[in-house]
């Protein structure tokens, strides 16, 4: 008994119990994840120190309350410049341990 093409397809194709993402037997996959997870954290927290930057240089401007008085507003950026440059630190010394 012979099947037309459809069926014979249809009868050979399997379809994937687990995402291949999520698969611990393809190897690299956690890896590719793990990567894709760093990237985003990391490029969205970068994104958000940078709009805090110009909110703190808006409220500065502005002088909107504890901003008024100018040692705020540096000491404010005293500690984004901090947490964004550990940030990158931390990104490059985790990306060394990658290879």
């Amino acid at each position: 008994m012979g099947c037309n093409g459809h069926q014979c397809f249809a009868a050979q194709r399997r379809k994937p119990t687990r995402s291949a993402v999520c698969d611990p037997d393809r190897s690299g996959s956690l890896l590719l994840l793990l990567l894709l997870f760093f990237f985003f954290f990391f490029f969205f927290f970068f994104f958000f120190l940078c709009c805090c930057f110009a909110l703190n240089q808006w409220l500065q401007y502005r002088q909107v309350g504890p901003w008024r008085n100018y040692a705020f507003g540096e000491k404010t950026y005293l500690v984004l410049s901090l947490a964004a440059k550990s940030l990158l630190a931390w990104q490059i010394f985790a990306a060394s341990l990658v290879a």
